[in-house]
């Protein structure tokens, strides 16, 4: 791809060489800016894969029990919008999503309700 996101595991205190996570988060288009959750059960990262409601939009994936990472969903409105949609970023108590976002013009910071995560979750 264009670009694509890579992970660097943790081994005896060094870093791994890095690995491409693939598909289906990693396509021939751009994948980046990615965000993982911290107990690692799912990742947000920005992307410019057709389908998407602006030049780039959020996506998240979820962490499936053989370990691999779910078929990416679009997180929609309000988060995504026209515009280049980047940069997402938990709230360190875990209640609001943010990320930037160029509509109104300029980019700038705007913030979600961090629930709108557990409302994309795939269900049992």
């Amino acid at each position: 791809g264009r670009h694509d996101i890579y992970r660097a595991r943790v081994a005896k205190g060094r870093f791994e060489r890095p690995e491409n996570l693939g598909s289906p988060i990693n396509t021939e288009r751009s994948d980046f800016d990615p965000f993982i959750a911290p107990d690692e059960s799912y990742l947000i990262f920005a992307s410019d894969r057709p389908g998407g409601l602006g030049n780039a939009d959020l996506y998240i994936s979820f962490r499936v029990k053989d370990g691999s990472w779910s078929e990416p969903r679009n997180m929609g409105a309000p988060v995504n919008s026209p515009y280049l949609d980047y940069a997402p970023m938990l709230s360190p108590d875990g209640k609001y999503l943010f990320f930037t976002s160029g509509r109104g013009g300029a980019d700038d910071i705007f913030w979600v309700d961090a629930r709108v995560i557990a409302t994309l979750r795939p269900g049992p």
